[in-house]
């Protein structure tokens, strides 16, 4: 869901969400020179079908997905002295995994990514010889909140909501880790040799020679300016090894979550816009309070795991939910969980933390702790996280 379609202003009206008409043509006897450039009419986006809606909502999420994409590519594959502290800040066996898992979510509040941006660098991590389950709860902590949100929450709904918001995402990205380190049948996927570690000896006459070992010169390269530009080449060519192959980790999934936040955008949208209509033309947002109870926010918080959420907009969705009486608990859990889990980090917890069974215990675990935290915040343990409804200041 947008931020867009969950604010409201003034008085508590909402803000209606005008898009460009689709079906609107250009007058044939239209000239830009006399008449100016010409532009599609506003329409809202309420009144378009699914099927178009699906599409806008298609195009927008995946251009606002596709720059951090781009940008943890462009890390895994270019800034190899970033990767080579972070994989051995995060390396396997030091501490164990539950300390490992810690220092991982700690690494992950620095870094300035969304899930789009943060899930390749993991892959990228773990194939370096880092802890999969540090790149893991880095993952999780990164995408759900993050130097870069937290300045953002602050001017947007305080610094307590923005401090707990950090430490709530920190704590649930160790117990998923911690929980799919637990249940994970040990089936991850080995990661590739370490950055920066020895030269690939499989092809002579690349690094080889016959009498000096590995890491001798090359025969080939005689001089230096032939050696540096052998070294260069090889450098471009693991780079690019190192993105395709971080493309290949998350892309698919990234790409399925996408889907689904367009297509409940589409589809999803209307009902809960109804559902909101029917609150306020009758008991008001205090009735839909009252039915805030754990059926509900299970349903609430279950409902982002398929979702590609950005950390910043669930904040005005947050907002959106309050307007409508969502309990200040269940507001707060979903913005602490909702932008970290996604099809896509479930699928790093795969691959990388021991199968579909790790993957499961992580994703009930951040679901379970976010459902006991929402308890937590209405019981009064948290009462300066409620976010004041949208609209409301």
């Amino acid at each position: 869901a947008r931020a867009g379609e969950s604010c409201c202003e003034g008085g508590g009206a909402r803000a209606a969400r005008l898009v460009p008409d689709p079906a609107a043509a250009r007058p044939a006897g239209w000239d830009d020179a006399e008449d100016g450039p010409w532009e599609p009419p506003l329409i809202p986006a309420a009144s378009l079908s699914p099927r178009r809606r699906f599409a806008l909502e298609l195009r927008e999420a995946a251009a606002e997905g596709a720059p951090w994409l781009l940008a943890g590519l462009l890390v895994v594959a270019l800034a190899r002295p970033v990767a080579r502290p972070l994989a051995g800040l995060l390396t396997r066996g030091g501490g164990g995994e539950a300390l490992q898992a810690a220092a991982g979510a700690a690494v992950g509040l620095a870094l300035p990514c969304c899930s789009c941006g943060v899930l390749p660098i993991s892959a990228g991590v773990v194939r370096a010889g880092g802890s999969p389950a540090a790149a893991v709860a880095m993952a999780f902590a990164a995408s759900g909140s993050g130097i870069d949100s937290f300045f953002y929450t602050v001017g947007t709904a305080g610094y307590a909501v923005a401090v707990a918001r950090l430490l709530a995402a920190a704590a649930l990205a160790w117990v998923a880790t911690v929980a799919a380190a637990c249940c994970g049948d040990g089936g991850g996927a080995e990661p590739a040799a370490a950055v920066g570690g020895e030269p690939d000896c499989s092809s002579a006459g690349t690094c080889c020679d016959v009498g000096g070992g590995c890491g001798a010169p090359a025969a080939a390269a005689t001089d230096t300016a032939a050696g540096n530009r052998f070294l260069v080449l090889q450098w471009l060519q693991t780079a690019a090894s190192d993105a395709i192959f971080a493309l290949e980790d998350v892309a698919p999934a990234i790409g399925l979550g996408i889907a689904l936040t367009a297509a409940n955008s589409a589809w999803l949208v209307r009902e809960a816009d109804a559902d909101a209509d029917g609150a306020a033309g009758g008991a008001g947002p205090a009735a839909a309070a009252d039915a805030t109870g754990l059926v509900l926010r299970a349903q609430i918080l279950a409902a982002s795991l398929p979702l590609q959420m950005c950390e910043h907009a669930v904040v005005h969705l947050c907002k959106g939910m309050r307007a409508r009486g969502i309990s200040a608990g269940t507001v707060f859990a979903f913005l602490a969980v909702a932008p970290a889990t996604s099809v896509g980090w479930a699928a790093l917890v795969a691959r990388y933390q021991g199968g579909a069974r790790a993957a499961a215990a992580a994703v009930a675990a951040a679901l379970g702790g976010a459902l006991a935290l929402s308890y937590a915040v209405d019981a009064g343990a948290g009462g300066g996280l409620a976010l004041a409804p949208a609209g409301g200041g």
